[in-house]
């Protein structure tokens, strides 16, 4: 377990601790360590699961319009979460996302930037010096924004990629390995 999440955040993989979680259970059911392991594994206490549906949600664009889960729907719908003030977000915006955007869109990707920022100027310029052209969203309520609760997930950058009913398909793949799976789902 250490091993997988040396942090003892087992949010990262959440499949595989779900799936050690009642391995476990199945085979030494009366352990303490395995009753408090699978508390803190349950589904209810970790991210969207692959083959799970993703709550549904709105949120505002920069117009002060409302994007909505459903409106992006029938394609394959990357959301990424980041941060204005996140090196590692913005550099995965201009060096892996554009690139996909540009060259995916057309054939049904589509990605839904959701920032994490409280200052609108602050988000607005990344968005427009990253050149991230995909429709963006933000509450302007950092940390604090619902959408992040919901979701259970923790640290930024953070992706998940929905099929077209918007079921999970995979969640934090970042670089190269995003780039593969998004040409594997398209070939």
């Amino acid at each position: 377990m250490r091993y997988h999440s040396p942090d003892d955040d087992y949010r990262d993989r959440p499949e595989f601790f779900v799936n050690l979680s009642e391995r476990l259970q199945q085979s030494a059911p009366a352990n303490p360590f395995v009753a408090q392991f699978a508390q803190r594994c349950s589904a209810d206490n970790l991210p969207v699961l692959i083959g799970e549906t993703a709550a549904p949600f709105a949120l505002p664009n920069s117009a002060g319009n409302t994007i909505t889960l459903d409106s992006l729907r029938g394609r394959l719908i990357l959301l990424d979460f980041w941060a204005s003030w996140c090196a590692p977000c913005r550099k995965e915006a201009r060096e892996v996302l554009r690139p996909l955007y540009d060259r995916f869109h057309d054939q049904g990707l589509e990605i839904l930037g959701i920032s994490i920022d409280k200052s609108r100027p602050a988000w607005q310029r990344a968005v427009e010096k990253d050149g991230a052209i995909w429709p963006q969203a933000c509450d302007l309520q950092g940390d604090d924004t619902p959408i992040r609760q919901e979701l259970k997930f923790v640290y930024i950058p953070a992706n998940y990629l929905l099929d077209a009913q918007g079921r999970l398909l995979a969640g934090n793949l970042h670089g190269e390995e995003l780039i593969r799976f998004v040409e594997g789902y398209f070939k």
